[in-house]
Order: C-alpha cells, then structure tokens, then sequence
C-alpha cells in the first residue's frame, strides 16, 4: 500500500533466511504465548507463518548477488 511508505522503517522487522526463520524467531523470543514452551514441545513453524503470521506480516525477497527474506509488518498503527 503506497500509503504506507513513510512508515517503512518502522514496518521493517528485519531479514531472515526464510519466513520460516522469523516465525521461529516470533514463537520464541516475541509472542509471550510461545516463548517460554518447553524444549520438548515441538512447533510447527511454517503452520503458525501461513495461519497467524502471514495475516499481520508480509515476506518481500530482493533478488541480486543475495537473496533474502526481508519481513514487513503489513500494517503500522
């Protein structure tokens, strides 16, 4: 949304190898939920990416010398 790029820096939750990567990162540093589980419970990160994540966060690759998973917030309030 063109409306949104002033917002830019603040959209940007930064690069990560994969959106895999980030849902990961989400679950256990982020959501309070999550992050604190067990070591024996297993999550999978790709399910919580495509039913939570993916509604708030947008995964943007730049294609050149390197590709890169570069994660936007679709959104700032």
């Amino acid at each position: 949304d063109a409306s949104q790029f002033e917002n830019f820096e603040d959209m940007y939750e930064g690069e990560y190898g994969h959106y895999i990567d980030f849902a990961q990162h989400y679950c256990t540093e982020v959501d309070e939920a999550t992050k604190n589980l067990p070591a024996w419970v297993e999550i999978n990160y790709e399910t919580i990416w495509e039913v939570k994540l993916s509604k708030d966060y947008v995964e943007i690759d730049c294609y050149g010398e390197h590709t890169y998973g570069h994660i936007f917030k679709k959104v700032v309030d």
